[in-house]
């Protein structure tokens, strides 16, 4: 890791406290004439990092949003990432993206905030600025794909163990897509697939995370307020750099082998809905029944109130049976 990699990481890990040129270069190994060169191409850089004579320096905004910084947090930088301060929609971006030719390394973007953010049957998501995760990866295939479902499954894993790991929380997952916590929405996730017009083959995923990580309810519609939920409280000192990364590291792990399901037993545990009466909507049809299980291709098993059982690939769940359930914006 570069010397000015290492120095964002301990700076923002420390935000709002002055660390010394001293511990820098001790922790880094380098000498204290360095840190004072990297230090100056950070400033140069536009990374608000201020110099406190005789004491050390101090970095004022570690939660804006810079590829420099959620690199320094990557276990593995074989992928491309850009930052935006405001995009119609980062999965928008990421689709025309995938028309173009160029590196087949993965890419992450991320935006501030989005105008025109959008999640499943393309409902609106409000995506404020400053403080949720707004980010989509592409990632282009040169093989014929199965179960593309079961990367938004994957998806939803990566997610929670970031959550797990960086806030020590213990979200759940409502089949497909939702992350939950405290029965209220904080996180879709939406899969499209880029298909090449000539050969009708899927030539590229992507995968789009909308996250209310400190996100102010008040700001969102009135008729969200009651519905979604906000990690503000829990997220302490966590800036979304360091999530971003936390999240792209549980995915690019998770992805290497996500078709084989060795995830499934996880995904089981944090359900929301096994074992839960709930409504299913399943093209134009609305079901009511209880969820038996998940299957290990991501499959809702669901059993019918004439005792019927049936497994689902896709649908949605627009209703579940349990106490101060709330469903957030889609």
């Amino acid at each position: 890791m570069k010397t000015k990699d290492q120095i964002l990481k301990i700076l923002s890990e420390r935000q709002d406290s002055i660390v010394s040129g001293e511990a820098l270069a001790e922790s880094i190994g380098v000498s204290r004439t360095a840190i004072w060169k990297a230090i100056k191409g950070l400033q140069e850089n536009g990374f608000e990092i201020q110099t406190v004579a005789q004491k050390g320096y101090i970095l004022n905004d570690g939660n804006r949003l810079n590829p420099q910084l959620i690199y320094s947090y990557l276990d593995n930088q074989e992928i491309q990432v850009e930052t935006f301060n405001e995009l119609e929609s980062t999965n928008q971006l990421a689709k025309e993206r995938a028309s173009q030719q160029g590196n087949n390394e993965p890419l992450l973007i991320v935006a501030n905030g989005q105008t025109g953010g959008y999640g499943r049957f393309g409902r609106d998501f409000e995506s404020p600025e400053d403080t949720g995760i707004y980010m989509s990866y592409l990632l282009r295939i040169d093989q014929p794909i199965k179960d593309v479902g079961q990367l938004t499954t994957a998806t939803a894993m990566a997610v929670s163990y970031a959550l797990e790991n960086k806030l020590t929380i213990q979200p759940q997952i409502k089949w497909v897509n939702d992350i939950y916590y405290q029965n209220k929405k904080i996180c879709g996730i939406l899969t499209e697939a880029v298909t090449d017009i000539e050969t009708q083959q899927v030539t590229s995923l992507v995968i789009g995370i909308g996250l209310d990580f400190k996100t102010d309810i008040t700001k969102l519609s009135t008729h969200l307020r009651d519905k979604v939920g906000s990690l503000v409280t829990e997220s302490g000192d966590v800036t979304r750099n360091e999530l971003i990364a936390e999240i792209t590291n549980q995915f690019m792990t998770i992805y290497q082998d996500y078709q084989s399901g060795g995830f499934m037993d996880d995904y089981r545990k944090r359900s929301l809905v096994i074992g839960k009466t709930v409504t299913l909507k399943s093209g134009h049809q609305e079901i009511t029944g209880v969820v038996e299980t998940i299957s290990d291709s991501g499959q809702l098993v669901f059993r019918n109130d004439d005792g019927q059982v049936t497994k689902y690939m896709a649908g949605e769940i627009i209703k579940v049976n349990v106490e101060g359930m709330t469903h957030g914006q889609e």
